[in-house]
């Protein structure tokens, strides 16, 4: 599956979609090939209902959790409640024709009516006490084109066409998808688990596993489930148990390589020091099996997605202010050189006795790419 996009193109085994059923009907969200079953289905009506929020100063003397109807004798109103769960804040509902009609009236009508109902219920004092913070307007939203559908002729009908998978590849939720809890939040989230589950049983393949006893233990112990036969799939964090040279895997590896098994390298690292002794990894397995044809999957470093998600968790700082510190050239000094990290190598580790090359930089494509320092060890 390809999807793309205004910032690039992403590629997914399967894919959720889980957008309102508007962008789907006016090809906001298009298809290739396209479905014209989905892109009929999605005409449901869409009904609207915005919400409006407003900060309240000196808010201790209002009641908490409590409802304020701003009339009782038009439609044209809102519905409010004061400090919800106590917060310092007065939410306001607005739904119908009404909502839409204050929604074509651009941004802030939703605050300046609401103020005008509050303070003609609870006195004038209050507007100089009150704030806007936020309002939707969700069927001006053009990614949105109406808060919820609703039911129609013929709509249980289209629910069941917008909630169907697509060759077990493409599976939609939303509270559109959904048979009995339409309209709802929680048939938005009941169909997205479905979707989720669908997805993963689809995803699911049996997994073989090659390394130590303790490094499968670590990975059941996350959740990873392994078979020792008839996969499809193997997980590689490195060398077993047994075999302590890389050339006694050949014949494995050339048995899975006529399986087409696709080989998942959980640490692209070559070679490894374990109490003072080299030995093979995970990595070098890998080169071995693209070597005789084999289809490999690398996960770590150098690759992006492993610098993405420890970004992510150090709250996405500039790259440079970052510093990478490793004793693998082809991994960690070429992985934090993409990144645009600064890096201190280790050249007392794998590499121990070399200097850093004076030809990485070029060999690679980095410019003049070096390590701010080098250091024989972090003792």
């Amino acid at each position: 599956m390809r999807l793309t996009t205004p910032h690039g193109p992403l590629t997914a085994r399967a894919v959720i979609v889980a957008v309102p059923p508007g962008v789907m009907a006016n090809e906001t969200l298009r298809f290739t090939p396209a479905l014209p079953d989905k892109r009929e289905a999605a005409q449901l009506p869409l009904g609207v209902a915005d919400k409006v929020f407003l900060s309240v100063d000196r808010a201790d003397d209002l009641p908490s959790d409590t409802r304020l109807a701003g009339s009782t004798t038009t439609r044209e109103t809102g519905s409010y409640t004061l400090r919800p769960f106590g917060r310092p804040v007065i939410d306001g509902y607005f739904g119908g024709a009404f909502a839409r009609e204050l929604e074509s009236q651009g941004n802030g009508a939703f605050a300046a009516f609401a103020i005008e109902q509050i303070c003609a219920a609870l006195g004038n004092d209050m507007r100089k006490r009150l704030r806007p913070i936020a309002e939707s307007a969700w069927a001006r939203d053009p990614w949105s084109l109406g808060a919820y559908s609703y039911g129609s002729q013929g709509a249980q009908a289209a629910r069941a066409k917008l909630a169907t998978s697509v060759g077990d590849k493409l599976f939609f939720a939303g509270e559109h998808c959904s048979d009995v809890d339409f309209s709802t939040a929680h048939g938005a989230y009941r169909t997205g688990v479905k979707a989720a589950e669908d997805a993963i049983k689809t995803l699911a393949h049996p997994t073989g596993f090659l390394g130590t006893r303790q490094d499968r233990q670590i990975l059941e112990d996350h959740g990873l489930s392994f078979v020792d036969e008839g996969f499809t799939d193997i997980a590689v964090t490195g060398l077993d148990d047994d075999r302590d040279r890389a050339e006694e895997y050949r014949p494995q590896l050339e048995a899975l390589v006529e399986q087409d098994v696709l080989f998942h390298c959980f640490n692209p690292d070559r070679i490894v020091v374990r109490g003072g002794v080299t030995e093979p990894c995970a990595g070098a397995l890998a080169d071995a099996y693209v070597g005789i044809g084999g289809r490999v999957e690398w996960y770590g470093k150098p690759f992006p997605s492993i610098y993405d998600y420890a970004m992510s968790l150090a709250g996405n700082p500039p790259h440079e202010v970052v510093l990478a510190v490793g004793d693998a050239l082809i991994t960690d000094m070429l992985g934090a050189a993409r990144q645009g990290f600064g890096a201190v190598f280790v050249q007392g580790g794998i590499h121990a006795g070399e200097p850093f090359p004076d030809d990485f930089a070029p060999q690679y494509g980095l410019g003049d790419w070096s390590p701010v320092a080098v250091v024989d060890s972090l003792r």
